[in-house]
Order: structure tokens, then sequence, then C-alpha cells
């Protein structure tokens, strides 16, 4: 009885192991058609911004995003404007505009939010 079910939790593992998608062959693992350009706008309302935005108009109006980074523990200062610029990047590369608001001193602040969209 022992051996049956470490033989059935075995293949469980085992098959979820093996039935995971390889990232790369995503068709996302490559970067989209556009070229990428960041920008940081210091004197916006809110102030601080970062955006990431194709390098070209040609074939907008491109979707937008609007961001704001999670707030950094007690204390610490890992989390910025600039912890997710490999994601937005890649994003903003298949035609996507990406505004960040940094401010990471609390949770969502709808006032930024609010400005940054106006």
């Amino acid at each position: 009885m022992k051996k049956s079910i470490l033989l059935i939790l075995s293949l469980i593992i085992w098959g979820n192991i093996f039935s995971q998608i390889d990232p790369l062959n995503s068709p996302y693992s490559q970067n989209g058609s556009y070229t990428v350009v960041m920008d940081s706008v210091m004197n916006s309302q809110p102030t601080d911004m970062l955006i990431f935005r194709p390098s070209t108009n040609v074939g907008g109006p491109f979707p937008t995003l609007l961001f704001q980074p999670g707030a950094n523990g007690t204390g610490t200062s890992f989390i910025n404007k600039h912890s997710y610029d490999l994601y937005w990047s890649h994003l903003a590369s298949y035609g996507y505009v990406i505004f960040i608001i940094n401010n990471t001193s609390g949770g969502p602040n709808a006032t930024l939010f609010t400005t940054a969209h106006d």
C-alpha cells in the first residue's frame, strides 16, 4: 500500500514537472516589433513619472497602462519606479504605453492616479 501511494505521488510530481510551459517557447519570449523609448518626466503632475512607449507614433493610438509600484516595507527602499523596467520595456515593445508613478510610500494613491490620468 505504501509503495503504491509513493508511486502515485511520484507520478503526479513527475508529471507536473514536465507539463510546465517552457518560457523560451512562449511567443512572448522575444520582444515585439516596436523599438522602446523610456522617458523620465520630472516636472510632471504627479511629479517623477516614468514612461515606456513605442518609439513611433505609426500604428497608434496605443493602449495605455497606468502603474504605481508596490509599497516598500518599513525602513526599506528596494522598490522604486525602475523595479519593473524589464517587464514594462517588454510590454512596450508590443505597442503599449506604460506610465509609472514613482510613489512607494504607501498604498495606492487615488489622487496621484487621477492626476496622472488627467
